[in-house]
């Protein structure tokens, strides 16, 4: 929501403060302003003329230049979303390792295959409300404390993650679906998983509170349902207070990173071997990071790799707009955009990031890894992490030797061990 700008009242001229003798000739007045004017247009021309001198190429694009904006097709219209099942006919292996991965399974409807949690009438007990998981007519069904604080029985219509935690959705009416404080901890259980737990567990929010499951603010549309899905639209009726929210494709799929693929599918389809003209635009912005020829040492003893050109931006732009803590100022956000374009960066704070400015969160690292030294010195996100299975490059220090000198840094006493998944966030 963007703030209005206040009209504030002209203040008077204050009791002492000397006023221009009103017999001042107009025409010394004109003559003042005209002289004014002229220096004005002299100093602007002056400095476009030595700016133009000044001004070198940029080096935040890679040398085959600028991302292609989603400029209309051919026909005059907008590109459109295809769906990720047209992307699959030539690029099967990308959706085989996007298939299993946390972006396909990000909401999904509640089914035997997808509900991870206990529902076989399991009990969970957090500030005086018992709630109950339990199935009915194949349903996966909760009872909980309700909007008047009594107990009612709701079923599950969605789930919303996997893993480290699964979150359930409720329909409400007025198009609503609310987020259910009460998770699903999807660890294995030895290291403390398999379990329900509540999101909030040192607080009392009883349905008065307008932080309690079933308000506003737990609202799907209003603070989840951007990030979970693809070509979102929150369709807020503020009239009717009501919802009336679509998607193109339930999970994060191929547009949600890549962009409307109609463009692309039909330069495809109509390419020609011949046809040069239009070789360099593929119908979509372009996210390539170089990530596996980019990174070279500049000598044998060499402690740390030296990218040999900033990477085009575009590819982490993508990434930031859901891996931050930001607000939404505009959905009409295209993905190779910088993020302040639509969305407003939250400052490192506490209690969300730690005193030096590392995250509290799962995955809300955007903010984090702008201060880092690491993107200071032009590592990406897709220079360590594959953005289809969303898997690291190489494993262990395989993954920090890649641009980290082995000799120096993989050496005894000198490396840490990467951490076991934390527990799910409270």
């Amino acid at each position: 929501m963007t703030r209005k700008s206040r009209n504030r009242p002209i203040n008077p001229v204050p009791d002492g403060v000397p006023v221009p003798d009103s017999t001042q000739s107009n025409k010394q007045r004109r003559l003042q302003q005209a002289t004014v004017i002229l220096l004005l247009v002299a100093i602007g021309c002056a400095s476009v003329y030595l700016l133009a001198g000044m001004v070198k190429p940029s080096l935040s694009h890679s040398p085959s230049g600028p991302p292609n904006p989603l400029t209309p097709a051919p026909s005059g219209e907008l590109a459109t979303h295809v769906g990720s099942a047209v992307c699959m006919t030539c690029h099967a292996a990308e959706y085989q390792a996007w298939a299993g991965s946390h972006h396909a399974l990000a909401m999904q409807e509640a089914t035997q295959n997808s509900v991870l949690g206990d529902f076989a009438d399991v009990r969970f007990r957090h500030q005086g409300v018992e709630s109950t998981f339990f199935k009915r007519d194949n349903r996966f069904m909760v009872r909980t404390d309700g909007p008047d604080g009594k107990l009612a029985d709701y079923p599950i219509a969605y789930t919303f993650g996997v893993y480290p935690l699964q979150q359930y959705l409720i329909p409400f009416p007025g198009g609503r679906y609310q987020a259910l404080p009460i998770a699903w901890d999807a660890r294995p259980q030895d290291q403390g998983g398999q379990r329900w737990f509540h999101l909030q567990p040192g607080e009392k929010i009883d349905h008065q509170d307008p932080l309690h499951w079933t308000g506003r603010y737990q609202s799907w549309a209003l603070q989840c349902a951007e990030c979970h899905s693809t070509d979102l639209k929150k369709g807020y009726a503020a009239a009717s207070d009501t919802y009336q929210t679509t998607y193109s494709e339930i999970n994060v799929a191929c547009e949600a990173c890549h962009g409307q693929g109609s463009r692309h599918v039909d330069r495809a389809r109509n390419a020609r071997p011949s046809d040069t003209a239009q070789r360099g635009d593929k119908g979509l912005p372009s996210l390539a990071t170089r990530w596996n020829e980019a990174w070279k040492f500049p000598a044998s003893d060499a402690r740390i790799a030296v990218r040999d050109q900033p990477a085009d931006r575009a590819g982490m732009n993508t990434c930031a707009a859901c891996h931050a803590r930001r607000s939404t100022l505009s959905e009409k956000r295209q993905p190779d955009a910088a993020l302040e374009d639509s969305h407003r960066l939250a400052m490192l704070t506490a209690p969300n990031y730690h005193a030096d400015g590392q995250q509290r969160e799962e995955v809300y690292v955007w903010g984090s890894f702008l201060q880092s030294r690491m993107y200071q010195n032009g590592v990406t996100c897709m220079d360590c992490h594959e953005p289809h299975a969303l898997k690291l490059r190489a494993e262990g220090n395989a993954l920090c030797t890649r641009c980290h000198n082995a000799a120096e840094f993989d050496a005894p006493g000198t490396t840490t061990t990467r951490p076991a998944a934390r527990a799910p966030s409270a």
